[in-house]
């Protein structure tokens, strides 16, 4: 079965949710764990229920990686929280992050 096509709300959601996190993690999580994570992209259910949320760090290594998402998931709740106060819809996303493993990769695509 194919999947169905991304909604243009859909899409305006995952955006507005990305800029908020972004800034959120820069400026308002206190978490030295959380201090250098990027947000690379956010998708949103079709119900507006949950969101996925990539994320990534240049600094991180194996152990440093499983530490900011442990951080991320202890400060879901408070992330949770900014979206519900800059967000204009009815019900906040729960927040589901997953790690973006690009910087990992990045030199098997340079020139040698």
């Amino acid at each position: 079965m194919a999947r169905k096509p991304v909604s243009i709300r859909q899409k305006r959601v995952a955006e507005r949710i990305l800029e908020i996190l972004s800034e959120a993690l820069q400026t308002a999580v206190d978490d030295p764990r959380l201090s250098m994570v990027n947000v690379v992209e956010v998708r949103v259910d079709r119900e507006l229920e949950f969101a996925q949320v990539w994320v990534n760090s240049a600094v991180a290594d194996d152990t440093e990686r499983q530490s900011i998402m442990r951080g991320l998931r202890a400060a879901s709740g408070f992330l949770r929280h900014v979206l519900a106060q800059q967000l204009t819809i009815f019900k906040v996303q729960k927040l589901l992050f997953t790690w973006y493993d690009t910087f990992s990769y990045t030199h098997l695509t340079l020139p040698t």
